[in-house]
C-alpha cells in the first residue's frame, strides 16, 4: 500500500498528537478550558515540549495550532491571570513590574536553524461597568527584517517574532 504525503503527515500528527492531547485515560481535559488550570498547565507543557523538540516540522506545525488556540482559551480565563504557568519550560512568560498584560512567547525551528516565532499578549481590563475582561492578543510573526525595523511600528499582525 503506498501512502501519499497528505496521508503520511496526517497519520504522523495523529501519532503525535493524541497521546499529548489524551492525557489520562477516565480524566479528560475539558476542551473549553474550564478544567482546573493545573490540569491544562500539564496539558500545554506536553504540547510545548512537541512544538520545539519533535523532529517533523508539518507535525510540529500541527501541534503549535493547538498549542496556541488551547493557550489563548485558557489565558482568557480570568483566574489565568495572576496563574505563574511555571512549568511551561518552552514558553517564556514575561510582564512589566505594573502588571499591566503579560506576554507569551515561544519558537518552532527546524534542522536548518530557520526559526517562526509565536506569542500572546494577555491583558486585562476593567471596563465602565466595573466588570473585569481578559482580553489575548495573538502576535503573528510576519515583519520583513529590513534596516528600518528598528524605528517602525507594527500592529500583532505584523509583528518582529522574537523571544522575550
Amino acid at each position: 500500500m503506498i501512502l501519499s504525503t497528505g496521508s503520511v503527515r496526517l497519520f504522523l500528527v495523529m501519532l503525535f498528537c493524541l497521546p499529548v492531547l489524551n492525557l489520562q485515560a477516565g480524566n479528560p481535559v475539558n476542551r473549553d478550558g474550564s478544567a482546573p488550570l493545573q490540569d491544562l498547565e500539564n496539558e500545554l507543557k506536553l504540547i510545548a515540549r512537541q512544538v520545539l523538540l519533535n523532529d517533523t516540522v508539518p507535525v510540529k506545525m500541527e501541534l503549535n495550532k493547538t498549542l496556541t488556540e488551547r493557550l489563548k482559551t485558557i489565558l482568557q480565563r480570568e483566574d489565568s491571570y495572576e496563574y505563574g504557568f511555571d512549568s511551561l519550560e518552552t514558553i517564556s512568560k514575561l510582564a512589566p513590574a505594573d502588571k499591566s498584560f503579560r506576554i507569551f512567547t515561544w519558537l518552532i525551528r527546524d534542522k536548518t536553524g530557520y526559526h517562526i516565532y509565536n506569542g500572546l499578549i494577555q491583558r486585562k481590563f476593567t471596563g465602565k461597568d466595573g466588570k473585569t475582561k481578559i482580553v489575548v492578543i495573538p502576535l503573528e510573526d510576519n515583519v520583513e527584517k529590513d534596516h528600518t525595523l528598528e524605528t517602525s511600528i507594527h500592529e500583532n499582525g505584523r509583528w518582529f517574532g522574537a523571544l522575550y
